[in-house]
């Protein structure tokens, strides 16, 4: 996606959701619904994220900009379930929603990419 090609909006688009399969006898993984989103610039952002995990689960969010690698924007080990992250980004896991879903009050256009949810035990 190309963030010229709606001037004033900030887009976002996930390829496929990163998923997990435990080696043992406990299946994991993450689904990110919104194939992609358009939000105009200065407005609230929101990428959901949902997991399936048996326990606390160990979460990140990644963002991609184009032609470029990934870079972790945040990430949930343990302690509060409010975590801020790079760049404006904050994400709440709300384990008896089993969401972590990824915000930022303010959106920009530079915010344009590629997002990835991920888990790990």
């Amino acid at each position: 996606l190309s963030a010229s090609s709606l001037p004033g909006h900030v887009l976002s688009d996930h390829s496929a959701a990163w998923n997990a399969l435990h080696r043992g006898t406990r299946a994991q993984s993450v689904t990110q619904p919104d194939d992609h989103i358009i939000v105009s610039e200065g407005a609230p952002l929101e990428l959901k994220c949902s997991y399936s995990y048996t326990g606390t689960p160990t979460l990140f969010w990644y963002i991609q900009y184009p032609s470029q690698g990934l870079q972790l924007l945040l990430g949930y080990f343990s302690g509060p379930t409010l975590v801020k992250g790079i760049k404006g980004f904050e994400a709440e896991l709300k384990k008896n929603e089993t969401s972590f879903h990824l915000r930022k009050q303010s959106a920009h256009l530079g915010d344009s990419a590629v997002y990835f949810c991920a888990l790990r035990d």
